[in-house]
């Protein structure tokens, strides 16, 4: 449903077979210039993020000119994939140089939990074309009640104590 109301016409099923690799790529490209790269811009070395992006985006220009031919679009995802797979593997072994930048186990798993009615949404669609804009609302509508139910669960911060005077 999503290809068809972005792409439309006869791309969409060609389209619809990337999309979740797309999603994977972003979600890591995410990680990387979100999360990874604070230890990099906290320590001021963001020169650094040249040796990490760098290596990666030569890499997807070569793999895509020898794979596009053989395998279409389908090789722009998966060289998409997995170059921002190297990148954040490089993001965190040379950003742990710079300074360790905890993750939060919790909050990437509620994030996760949050992501579970939209995808079941989208999943158990019966894709006859005539309600695909109202089922993407309705998915969204089902990811922000789990997302702000899930913020509701989640560890509240206590406030700082006064000092008495």
């Amino acid at each position: 449903p999503i290809t068809a109301l972005l792409v439309g016409g006869g791309m969409a099923d060609p389209a619809a077979e990337i999309v979740p690799w797309l999603a994977l790529g972003s979600l890591m490209s995410a990680f990387v210039s979100l999360h990874f790269s604070l230890a990099f811009q906290l320590s001021r070395r963001t020169i650094w993020m040249l040796a990490v992006v760098g290596p990666p985006a030569l890499l997807n220009v070569v793999a895509n000119l020898l794979l596009l031919p053989v395998f279409g679009m389908k090789a722009a995802a998966w060289t998409t994939v997995g170059c921002y797979l190297i990148a954040l593997f490089l993001a965190v072994a040379l950003g742990r140089r710079q300074m360790r930048v905890p993750f939060p186990p919790g909050a990437a798993a509620r994030s996760l939990l949050a992501c579970v009615p939209l995808g079941l949404l989208l999943v158990g669609h019966n894709q006859d074309g005539r309600v695909e804009l109202l089922w993407i609302i309705a998915g969204l509508t089902a990811y922000v009640i789990a997302l702000l139910g899930l913020l509701m669960l989640a560890p509240g911060k206590k406030a700082p104590a006064r000092d008495e005077e």
